[in-house]
């Protein structure tokens, strides 16, 4: 409770600043039109996005995101093309395979318009680069679901406000949806940028090892796809199609996906120990 006591201090003496549009924790400054948005493919990662849809902060939420992301600058970009390099990466390190239609990717945001505008966005770039995926919403997200129902918000909402309790500790759920957008936001803020400094001085340099040898083990067929997608030898998928098949065997899909990814992680782990070169 000190540090919820501390948020709504520090926004009563910054009062001037909040009815400006701004509000500031310590060296922080959230513009109000901040939202908060993640991508799930298995590696995941969320996003903090100014007003004007610019990357404002990242965190990598596990280790799949690290090796997808290790070499990446997307705070600064506008979110559409941050999003287009993440997916690349993503391509590029077989996460997203490029000869299945089974891929499964979940992009959620805080707005419900904004957030089916997103899933648009990421069929756009798929369908450009003719790689077949189901793209799903917040719907996805069981372990929000209720969460969502119960406080009658969005599930990328519950999920936002999910992110600042696990992250705060002394926060609850309920004490959490008083705070104002720009306070929530805050939270994660100083938590994204924590875990940057944190990945930057102990985990990159070996994240990058393992995506040059997961892309090692990727990117002849990658390139292999881009040559026939170049020559019009592949059209772009049907992704309503998709999508329904897609629902109709989600956990079977998941857990082989879940295989693919274990037996890709293993062989780039064997190549690295070993200096086996791939042919």
């Amino acid at each position: 409770m000190k540090k919820l006591l501390a948020l709504f201090i520090t926004s009563f003496a910054l009062f001037s600043l909040a009815a400006c549009g701004l509000f500031e924790n310590d060296d922080i400054t959230v513009e109000e039109g901040t939202t908060y948005t993640s991508i799930d493919i298995n590696p995941s990662i969320e996003m903090i996005l100014d007003e004007e849809g610019i990357v404002v902060t990242v965190s990598y939420l596990n280790e799949d995101a690290e090796i997808v992301a290790a070499n990446l600058e997307l705070i600064g970009l506008p979110f559409k093309e941050a999003l287009e390099i993440y997916i690349d990466a993503a391509i590029e390190a077989g996460y997203i395979d490029v000869d299945s239609n089974e891929n499964i990717i979940t992009i959620t945001n805080d707005d419900e318009a904004v957030e089916e505008d997103l899933k648009a966005d990421v069929e756009a770039i798929l369908a450009e680069r003719a790689v077949g995926a189901a793209i799903f919403g917040g719907e996805m997200l069981e372990a929000y679901h209720a969460l969502a129902e119960d406080y009658d918000i969005s599930v990328g909402r519950a999920r936002l406000i999910s992110r600042a309790v696990e992250i705060d500790g002394e926060l609850t759920f309920e004490e959490a949806l008083e705070l104002s957008q720009q306070e929530i936001m805050s939270i994660l803020i100083a938590e994204h940028r924590a875990n940057m400094e944190t990945f930057i001085a102990e985990r990159r340099e070996a994240a990058l090892a393992m995506q040059e040898e997961m892309r090692e083990g990727a990117m002849e067929r990658v390139e292999a796809h881009r040559a026939d997608v170049d020559a019009g030898l592949i059209d772009a998928p049907d992704y309503d199609a998709i999508r329904a098949d897609v629902e109709a065997n989600i956990e079977a899909i998941r857990a082989a996906y879940q295989d693919r990814i274990e037996e890709a992680l293993q062989e780039a782990k064997d190549r690295k120990d070993n200096h086996i070169p791939n042919n």
